[in-house]
């Protein structure tokens, strides 16, 4: 669906569409925490009271960032849609605001697409930790470095040629699932990657979260339960 391969160190532009003050500064972290060079970032925030202010003070010192605050009302898709027309390199990733990002997260999405030529990367096998329960999931454990339906939004990596054709759907659940579902009509490529370098997040409150689900639903289907002590050592790992 491209014309060429893409360069190693090609720009990454990393939108993240927020509504919730209280993740600034995880937001920020997994931002200053990729070890990928050439990227940028790009925060949309949705929330009509959020003081844009202690945003622009958190990121005085980051290099490659801006903040837009736009009416709350807009849908997540549309603020996605937004974020990517803001964009100034050729692939867009999408972060949430309180998932976990290691510091190769990146660079291992780039060289998935490089080595792949898929037209989105993300991941479908993944580590989920419920906090409720104190509980390390691995989801989709047999969808790991394949090609996929759909990969789990939070791990978008997308060529911006993809969105210039297919945008997010006007909606604040399920756009994901539906861009994928759209992408792949259009017959572009999905390549879901490893399980590593990002963990998912469920807080006790699932009302809190974008996707409302039960800690049971999460537990069924291709799930493993990971017993571990320290949950990061199973969920990062260094590229050689």
């Amino acid at each position: 669906m491209h014309s060429s391969a893409m360069n190693t160190h090609a720009g990454v532009s990393i939108i993240t569409a927020t509504n919730r003050p209280q993740f600034m500064h995880a937001l920020f972290e997994n931002y200053n925490r990729q070890t990928y060079k050439n990227k940028e970032l790009i925060v949309i925030l949705n929330k009509d009271t959020a003081a844009l202010h202690n945003y622009f003070q958190s990121a005085r010192h980051i290099p490659n960032t801006r903040i837009y605050q736009v009416p709350e009302h807009l849908s997540l898709g549309s603020c996605l849609n937004y974020g990517a027309s803001l964009a100034n390199y050729p692939l867009i990733a999408k972060f949430d605001d309180d998932d976990y990002y290691a510091s190769h997260y990146l660079t291992e999405s780039v060289q998935a697409m490089q080595r792949t030529n898929a037209d989105i990367v993300g991941k479908r096998a993944h580590y989920m930790y419920l906090h409720g329960s104190k509980t390390l999931l691995l989801r989709y454990y047999n969808k790991e470095n394949c090609y996929a339906p759909l990969v789990q939004g939070a791990t978008l990596l997308i060529r911006r040629s993809v969105l210039n054709k297919v945008r997010f759907p006007n909606r604040n659940n399920g756009e994901c699932v539906a861009f994928c579902t759209a992408c792949r009509a259009k017959g572009f490529k999905i390549y879901s990657g490893s399980r590593f370098n990002f963990l998912a997040h469920r807080r006790t409150n699932s009302s809190d979260h974008t996707w409302i689900v039960s800690d049971r639903r999460l537990r069924q289907g291709k799930v493993k339960v990971v017993k571990a002590e320290d949950i990061l050592k199973h969920v990062i790992r260094t590229l050689w």
